[in-house]
């Protein structure tokens, strides 16, 4: 009989530890995701800052 519990308790816990890597992958593969946005954001704010210099620039070659 006490083989048969502990053979429940290492079943539980085996499954326990199962959940938590199940849970941590989907902690990183949440982190993954929110630094693709960012970096997606990070890329589109250059793209504007770059896109109004080129307007700036034209400007100013205008006035000349």
């Amino acid at each position: 009989m006490e083989q048969t519990t502990s053979a429940r308790i290492s079943s539980t816990l085996a499954d326990n530890v199962s959940g938590i890597a199940d849970r941590m992958c989907g902690v990183v593969d949440q982190g993954n995701y929110m630094s693709e946005v960012e970096i997606l954001s990070i890329a589109s704010q250059t793209n504007r800052l770059a896109l109004n210099a080129s307007i700036e620039a034209a400007r100013a070659d205008g006035e000349k």
